[in-house]
């Protein structure tokens, strides 16, 4: 049965019975398709992030905050309140940036 073997954002399915220094040699091959995708990604600073926040709560609702996530710096939480509601990312790409709104929301959610 394959197992999956995470490697950064990416997932890649190996057999029980392939030897160690076969993960090794797909890992070096998922890589180096991932190195452009991992360039796109570039940390938000403070003000950055202040800009950011003065847009969206001009747009969406005054009572935005966006907060730095704990283990990334590419991307900030959203809340309105206490409420965690999103999670913003920046791309950059060919030196473009821009941001992607990301929001999940629960089927749970719907019928309260």
């Amino acid at each position: 049965m394959a197992r999956p073997l995470t490697n950064w954002r990416h997932i890649v399915w190996l057999n029980p019975a392939e030897s160690e220094r076969s993960v090794t040699v797909a890992r070096a091959a998922k890589m180096s398709r991932v190195r452009p995708l991992m360039e796109r990604i570039s940390a938000m600073d403070r003000e950055e992030t202040l800009r950011l926040e003065a847009y969206l709560k001009q747009k969406l609702n005054p009572g935005l905050r966006l907060l730095p996530r704990d283990k990334t710096d590419d991307s900030v939480e959203v809340y309105l309140g206490a409420e965690f509601l999103a999670v913003v990312y920046k791309d950059v790409d060919e030196g473009e940036v821009s941001y992607q709104f990301q929001m999940t929301v629960l089927a749970e959610d719907l019928e309260a």
